[in-house]
């Protein structure tokens, strides 16, 4: 399996992670420097965002996958990952988001993490 496509099944299992409400796995993948961004644009650390899905303040309900594309240089790569997902963000109504993920990755070995990720829409 080449890069590519651990990223990619790596993403896969970061949405998992958001349906499921799993802390563990998402701390698996997000590297604890990792800066997230949300659409509010402030910066959060990875145990913020991680708390604010364990806690359902972000529900994440549903996700259908539209493309990711990627590139890797040595041990670091950057994605971009369309999907459209339903959520409820900041407690507020539930709704479905057409959600960019701007990711920088980093890899230790053969496991990739994310080192920061930004949350925008697209149309």
């Amino acid at each position: 399996m080449n890069d590519q496509q651990k990223i990619s099944i790596l993403f896969q299992q970061f949405c998992n992670a958001l349906l499921e409400k799993d802390g563990e796995t998402l701390r698996t993948i997000l590297h604890p420097d990792c800066i997230v961004i949300p659409l509010t644009g402030l910066k959060q650390t990875a145990d913020t965002f991680i708390s604010s899905v364990e806690k359902g303040i972000d529900l994440y309900t549903g996700c259908r996958f539209k493309s990711i594309d990627l590139r890797v240089i040595g041990n670091s790569a950057w994605a971009i990952a369309k999907t459209i997902m339903t959520a409820a963000l900041y407690g507020g109504e539930s709704r479905e988001w057409r959600f960019s993920f701007k990711i920088t990755l980093r890899s230790a070995g053969s496991t990739w993490q994310f080192t920061e990720l930004r949350f925008t829409v697209f149309e």
